[in-house]
């Protein structure tokens, strides 16, 4: 199984360390760490992780400010996906590498494209009570979120509302 770890926030939100089987990936400030971390919180060697048949065991390194699992301050402990390590105030997610690989992709059967505005607007409105394709300002392209759509026609209701009340 691969494994990878996930910026939660911060500078770094969003940011994915792939996490290599058989091997020790230290975490830390110093740039000879595998998963550098610029936080002031994090010591310069903070913590250890080594994957090995698609476990990861996370080791403190003797850190300042210590190595939190799911809150949990830890010495040694393994992390499975879903759990929550927090280095300084850093907090990084475990998750599968197929997590990323088979992210939801758009609903194919209920994509459409505009013909202009309006139309997008009316059908829009039309739709409200199903899950149906977002308005986009480009009406050339199909909304790859349809799902989306009862909480985004709550707002354009509200806004077209206020618009007019002007």
């Amino acid at each position: 199984m691969d494994l990878e770890l996930v910026v939660r926030g911060g500078a770094l939100d969003g940011k994915v360390f792939p996490l290599t089987q058989g091997m020790t990936h230290t975490i830390g400030r110093m740039p000879q760490c595998e998963i550098q971390i610029e936080d002031e919180a994090v010591s310069r060697k903070h913590c250890a992780l080594q994957t090995l048949n698609g476990e990861v065991l996370v080791t403190d390194l003797r850190s300042a400010n210590g190595t939190f699992v799911n809150e949990a301050r830890i010495e040694a402990t393994r992390i499975m996906p879903g759990d929550q390590l927090r280095i300084g105030s850093t907090v990084l997610e475990c998750r599968t590498g197929a997590a990323r690989k088979t992210a939801p992709k758009a609903c194919k059967s209920r994509m459409i494209t505009w013909s202009s505005p309006s139309t997008r607007t009316n059908w829009w409105r039309a739709s409200a009570s199903s899950c149906g394709p977002a308005p986009r300002d480009d009406a050339s392209e199909p909304h790859p979120f349809p799902c989306l759509a009862n909480s985004i026609i709550a707002r354009a209701s509200s806004s077209a509302s206020a618009s007019k009340g002007k």
